[in-house]
């Protein structure tokens, strides 16, 4: 999305930079910074600042961001309906 920061830190306990996991929704104007974990298939919302690691599936929100849920970024990446509708309208499972 736009705006989004991902960025190092020089100096305190985070110095370093994020590690993104795979299939991972950032919002817009989202920032991520220092070295902070990002798990396979969160979902990071808009305008979130996410300074601490976040966990697989794990859904964060706000200023700092925290975890709100750990439903993940399913719908948002990765196909764009439930499997079973996909398989259906490709023609792998009658309708």
């Amino acid at each position: 999305m736009q705006g989004v920061t991902i960025g190092a830190s020089s100096r305190g306990k985070n110095i370093g930079v994020p590690t993104i996991g795979d299939f991972v929704y950032i919002g817009a104007g989202a920032m991520i910074i220092g070295n902070v974990k990002i798990g396979n298939h969160a979902a990071i919302g808009a305008n979130s600042v996410v300074t601490k690691d976040v966990p697989d599936h794990g859904v964060v929100v706000g200023m700092p961001a925290k975890v709100i849920s750990l439903e993940g970024s399913n719908g948002y990446i990765g196909n764009p309906f439930p499997p079973v509708t996909l398989r259906k309208q490709v023609g792998l499972i009658p309708n």
